[in-house]
């Protein structure tokens, strides 16, 4: 069956279905970075989301991280949800 295009302007999030065709084949996708909090305010919420983190599941050392499977597991939930929620990240995504 052949690929159809997608609808002009239709996105998933914030990414353009274009740009994210692109992304689930691998290929790079050119990214300008506007602008993302970086003060000192932001950076002590990271810090402290991080700690709280730890406290939470009892992780606190390397190898407890990467032994534990809530470790291994919640840390990508702890990322995307610093990136999201206290980074917060204003791209331009440069499509085709």
């Amino acid at each position: 069956m052949a690929e159809r295009a997608p609808y002009k302007g239709v996105t998933w999030g914030s990414i353009p279905l274009t740009t994210t065709k692109k992304f689930f084949k691998g290929e790079k996708m050119p990214v300008k970075i506007k602008k993302y909090n970086n003060d000192q305010e932001t950076k002590d919420m990271v810090f402290n989301r991080i700690i709280e983190w730890c406290k939470h599941y009892d992780l606190y050392h390397s190898e407890s991280i990467m032994q534990n499977d809530n470790g291994l597991i919640k840390a990508p939930v702890l990322l995307s949800d610093i990136v999201d929620d206290i980074i917060q990240f204003e791209v331009d995504w440069e499509d085709d």
